[in-house]
């Protein structure tokens, strides 16, 4: 689960003196759902405490309500990829605040805004600096501190219709665990049987007693399956690994044979023998190229952005702060009005939607949802180099979701 706090800033309508037409209580902050309606939201959130604020800006009045809630949320674990022993999976939470219709015959759709300045006021990982404090799983690393973050979009942008609006937030961090030891353990007696065979195939003159070496040494492989067949993908598809274990015993197999196909058939021994070593060398190759896609994966969900850095386009540490270790020192630092002075303070002036809104439309055409540019304010863009070039950055649109990271489908 994810423990953390939420706030909660529902602006410029006061939605406590709003009754709902369903009968429910009215309350200063949207109603939530989490995992799509999956899970249920007893427990998932604790009000804590609810400040109001208001402030002078452009000649008005602006006003805000901050609910703060202590939250813990179940996340839900995908394979991204599984093959014994290197497994990388994704765990997601989904946050989805809903709408609601006043008795005064409107309704009310929260529409999450972008801080255009520092993405920590998103979302914010504190301990991202400590793997000790941010992760408390025994099976599992985190690869990232800095998560994938998405905000999804919803409506047609149809005046008069549903207009488009962003309800919807995703958290996703990736994880692994660390594969050396049980590596070790699968790869160094499947070289050493596999080596005993080749010998075997070399050496051997006598049927008897080379078959009864084969056998001896498939059965020393038989208690190797189970391990090799284990798999985190929840769905029944066949893996890479079932080729290696297919090559395996199909070497085996053939190095059984060589002899009496020999015999039977004329076939030159050495080629027959030949073929049963070059399957077991051919098999040995599916271990290392899992264990290169492996490590590709790891390299790059942990280089966008860089893992363990914080500065204003990433969600690690807090308002302004810039630690970067390894990357050269910067001259130009934020300036420090980026974040708010406390919890209930609203930084209007650098708020905006995640999309542009939609220009005026000819009869019968749809308007088009784009990510807004200004999304990321001038003063952060040389911040962008954490993220590896031609890599995921800060939002890249895919249909209606505005994404900062690496998607599972990816």
């Amino acid at each position: 689960s994810l423990v953390g706090t939420l706030i909660q800033r529902p602006l410029l309508y006061d939605l406590a003196s709003l009754p709902r037409c369903s009968g429910k209580t009215a309350t200063p902050y949207f109603a939530t759902r989490v995992n799509e309606g999956e899970t249920s939201v007893e427990g998932c959130f604790d009000e804590r405490k609810v400040a109001s604020t208001q402030q002078s800006l452009h000649g008005g009045v602006w006003r805000a309500t901050s609910t703060t809630f202590a939250a813990n949320l179940p996340m839900k674990l995908y394979s991204v990829f599984s093959a014994h022993p290197f497994h990388i999976m994704a765990t997601e939470v989904m946050i989805e605040l809903t709408s609601f219709t006043s008795t005064t015959g409107h309704e009310l759709r929260p529409s999450i805004l972008c801080h255009v300045k520092d993405f920590r006021n998103l979302v914010r990982v504190r301990d991202y600096d400590s793997p000790s404090k941010m992760d408390e799983m025994k099976k599992w690393e985190i690869m990232n501190s800095s998560p994938t973050v998405e905000y999804e979009a919803d409506g047609d942008g149809v005046d008069g219709k549903k207009p488009f609006y962003t309800p919807k937030l995703r958290v996703t961090f990736y994880l692994y665990r660390d594969a050396r030891q049980p590596f070790l353990e699968t790869i160094a007696p499947i070289i050493f049987a596999l080596f005993a065979n080749a010998l075997n195939v070399v050496f051997s003159k006598q049927f008897e007693e080379f078959l009864a070496n084969v056998v001896a040494i498939g059965f020393t492989l038989v208690l190797m399956v189970p391990r090799l067949s284990q798999n985190e993908s929840f769905l029944a598809t066949f893996q890479v690994n079932h080729i290696y274990v297919a090559l395996i015993f199909l070497s085996l197999v053939v190095s059984a044979a060589s002899i009496p196909l020999s015999r039977k058939f004329g076939i030159k021994l050495i080629y027959i023998k030949g073929a049963a070593i070059g399957l077991s060398v051919l098999s040995l190759f599916i271990p290392f190229m899992n264990l290169c896609i492996y490590r590709r994966l790891r390299r790059v969900l942990s280089a966008s952005p860089h893992t363990r850095v914080a500065n204003p386009t990433t969600f690690n540490g807090k308002e302004h702060q810039v630690d970067e270790p390894g990357l050269p020192t910067r001259k130009v630092r934020p300036t420090s009005d980026v974040g708010n002075k406390k919890g209930s303070d609203v930084p209007y002036g650098d708020l905006r939607q995640f999309f542009s809104q939609p220009g005026k439309m000819e009869k019968g055409q749809k308007p088009t949802l784009r990510c807004d540019p200004r999304c990321i304010h001038e003063s952060i863009r040389d911040y962008l180099n954490v993220y590896e070039a031609k890599r995921a950055k800060p939002w890249t649109q895919k249909g209606k979701r505005f994404i900062c990271g690496f998607t599972r489908s990816e």
